[in-house]
């Protein structure tokens, strides 16, 4: 193992795992969940360049578990093979795995890790990280998060001696001898889990994870194989990864002047924003829909809503969104939220609507 490693990112094959059909979502950014990949590639590894047999050549040993190990008084080891159909890492027992980065700080305070993964009954795995400023008595800060053998997520840390944990049953069957995909992002303390694109663990402030100072770990137990493990920087989460999910997304942060179409400073950083969100996500096509209270006559009110969504759509192709993406439509006061009788009423009742399309 490469000393200079300051961070220890290992893979610690401690197998179990969800039905997932396998290749479905290879080098899939995004999701319907919300998730995002990072945007730029630290580690990738799809094993195109290791022979069979061979110890993958990114990876290295941990240390902390052995890769050649006698299981069933017979000699294994760690090996690249493709037994299910793709090039995978095969670990047949407990041990731990470390993909070559130069240092865990270059991960920074953003990044996402994906991977695919065959587990087969009775196994486990967990990413795991530790802060390496912390050892006390041979013992690290810690944080914890993966999939039991039963079919739950748990998480757990050990984070200036305070311990905590959490159970969520995967929904539906949960099935071993399947490929499954797991997702983790991290963003300057909140993080999420997701298994096969179903999110399971989220936590807005999470202090266990020490990415200047840490170490990620991937744990395992019992035979596993991992596939197409993914490590990016600049995790995004967005206000607009609802829209991924085909639900309408009502905004009250487009605004307009009184009987305008032309938006104020803060509408326009807002669709700004959704222009950058729609070139990281160039496969969503949008529908802007505009709608007006009653004040005014219905026609006048049916063409300014027109107006302000051609307004929005005008504004994302400025900042590089293909217009060919983009669809428009207004309503006016046709299709109100809330009764147009009071001032709150008539508040909620101008907003923009963006629909996945």
């Amino acid at each position: 193992m490469t000393k200079t490693i300051a961070t220890i990112f290992v893979f610690l094959s401690a197998c179990f795992i969800t039905e997932f059909v396998f290749g479905q979502d290879a080098g899939k950014g995004n999701d319907t969940t919300g998730y995002v990949r990072g945007r730029n590639i630290l580690f990738e590894d799809k094993l195109v360049k290791d022979a069979v047999n061979s110890f993958p050549k990114k990876w290295e040993d941990s240390h902390y578990f052995k890769t050649v190990a006698f299981v069933k008084d017979k000699l294994q080891c760690c090996s690249v093979q493709s037994s299910k159909g793709i090039k995978d890492i095969d670990i047949p027992y407990e041990t731990g795995l470390i993909p070559r980065l130069s240092t865990f700080a270059a991960l920074g305070d953003s990044f996402t890790v994906d991977y695919d993964v065959f587990s087969f009954k009775g196994s486990i795995y967990r990413l795991s990280f530790y802060d390496a400023t912390t050892e006390r008595n041979g013992r690290y800060d810690y944080f914890m998060i993966g999939i039991t053998d039963s079919g739950y997520a748990e998480y757990n840390s050990w984070f200036n001696d305070v311990y905590g944990s959490v159970n969520k049953q995967y929904p539906g069957v949960y099935n071993f001898n399947k490929w499954h995909h797991v997702s983790f992002s991290y963003n300057n303390g909140a993080l999420r889990y997701y298994l096969d694109h179903v999110l399971l663990v989220s936590i807005d402030s999470c202090k266990s994870i020490q990415p200047k100072t840490g170490a990620m770990l991937f744990y395992n137990k019992e035979h596993v194989l991992y596939a197409n493990v993914q490590i990016s920087t600049n995790a995004v989460y967005s206000k607009f990864n609802k829209i991924l999910t085909g639900t309408k997304f009502v905004t009250h942060d487009i605004n307009f002047g009184v009987n305008q179409s032309v938006m104020d400073k803060k509408s326009i950083a807002f669709v700004t924003e959704l222009g950058e969100w729609l070139r990281q996500n160039p496969k969503v096509n949008l529908e802007i829909n505009g709608h007006t209270d009653n004040d005014g006559a219905d026609a006048a009110n049916l063409t300014l809503s027109k107006a302000r969504a051609e307004a929005v759509k005008e504004l994302l192709v400025k900042t590089g969104v293909e217009a060919s993406r983009l669809t428009t439509h207004g309503f006016g006061s046709e299709m109100p939220l809330e009764p147009n009788g009071t001032a709150s009423g008539r508040a909620v009742n101008r907003r923009v609507e963006l629909i996945k399309k």
